[in-house]
């Protein structure tokens, strides 16, 4: 499938790669449970506020702050901001302090006792059939006596021989 695609050519099309990455945050506890979002964007905002990217239920999710925190993107890293919670955020259950960068599969927290998420990494589809250009063509067989499969998928059959002339 896909992936194996992209997997090949990353070591020569790293930087093409590195640009067309995606998050995806899913909400894996608290009243918001079972929300999932994809995003393409450099500042992700979390919390209870209604305008945030990632929001968390106003009258449920109580130890999230308003404007909780935020993933910043840079060229091809995430990192998680706590933006002066009351409650504190944690990855993989260690509190943040300033910046910390964010890796797929990580737990996200926020708040002592609030709602997590998961943090993964995306690749768009596309950008494995703009890779898909860079492999090398398919090696035809170097004899030419090799049949070549016609559009039926079956070999070409063989000449017939001149017809015998019927005896005098």
């Amino acid at each position: 499938g896909g992936r194996a695609v992209a997997r090949a050519v990353a070591g020569r099309e790293e930087e093409v790669v590195a640009f067309l990455m995606k998050c995806e945050i899913r909400i894996v506890s608290g009243a918001r449970a079972g929300h999932h979002d994809v995003f393409d964007k450099s500042y992700i905002g979390i919390g209870r506020h209604p305008l945030s990217d990632v929001r968390f239920d106003a009258e449920q999710d109580l130890d999230s702050s308003t404007r909780h925190a935020a993933i910043v993107k840079t060229g091809d890293t995430f990192v998680l901001r706590d933006l002066g919670s009351t409650n504190g955020t944690f990855v993989n259950g260690e509190r943040v302090e300033g910046d910390r960068q964010l890796h797929d599969g990580d737990t996200l927290r926020f708040g002592f006792h609030g709602p997590e998420a998961t943090f993964h990494l995306v690749r768009e589809q596309e950008e494995v059939v703009i890779e898909a250009v860079h492999l090398p063509p398919k090696a035809e067989p170097a004899d030419p006596a090799v049949p070549r499969a016609t559009h039926g998928g079956s070999a070409a059959p063989p000449p017939l021989p001149p017809p015998i002339p019927p005896p005098p």
